[in-house]
C-alpha cells in the first residue's frame, strides 16, 4: 500500500494515466498511435506505469485512466521498458507520417535512415 501510494504521489494531477497490466486490453500498433493522438488532443500529458515482479496494487490500478496489456505472456519488467519505448516511438513516428518499416516491409528494408520526431505532448513513464 506505501508503494501504492508513493506512485500516485509522483504522477502529475492533470495526466492520462495508464497502467501495464495484465488484465488490460491488448492494442496493435496503430490502435496505439491512434489512442496517443487522441489523448494527445484533450489531455497535457501520458504516464504509462509498469508494475515490478509483484504487479501494481489495486489502489494504483484504480487510480488509473486505463489498463493496456502487451501479452498474456510473463515478461520481465525490464524489458517491458524497451517494449513500451519502442511503441511510443512507433506511435510518434506514425503520428507524425514518417514512414517506419511494417512486419512486411522490415525483411526487404536494406538502407534505413533514423529520423527523430520530439512530441510536443509530454509522455512519463512510471517504473516500480
Amino acid at each position: 500500500e506505501k508503494e501504492g501510494q508513493n506512485i500516485i504521489s509522483h504522477i502529475k494531477k492533470d495526466s492520462y494515466v495508464i497502467a501495464l497490466d495484465l488484465t488490460g486490453k491488448e492494442l496493435d500498433s496503430v490502435a496505439l498511435s491512434q489512442k496517443i493522438e487522441n489523448l494527445s488532443i484533450s489531455n497535457s500529458s501520458i504516464t504509462f506505469i509498469i508494475g515490478g515482479s509483484l504487479g501494481l496494487s489495486k489502489q494504483v490500478l484504480n487510480y488509473c485512466n486505463e489498463k493496456l496489456c502487451f501479452s498474456k505472456m510473463t515478461f520481465p519488467h525490464q524489458l517491458i521498458r524497451i517494449f513500451l519505448l519502442e511503441q511510443i516511438y512507433r506511435a510518434f513516428q506514425t503520428i507524425a507520417d514518417v514512414n517506419i518499416p511494417t512486419k512486411s516491409a522490415i525483411n526487404a528494408a536494406t538502407n534505413t535512415n533514423l529520423i527523430f520526431f520530439t512530441p510536443i505532448l509530454p509522455v512519463y513513464i512510471a517504473i516500480v
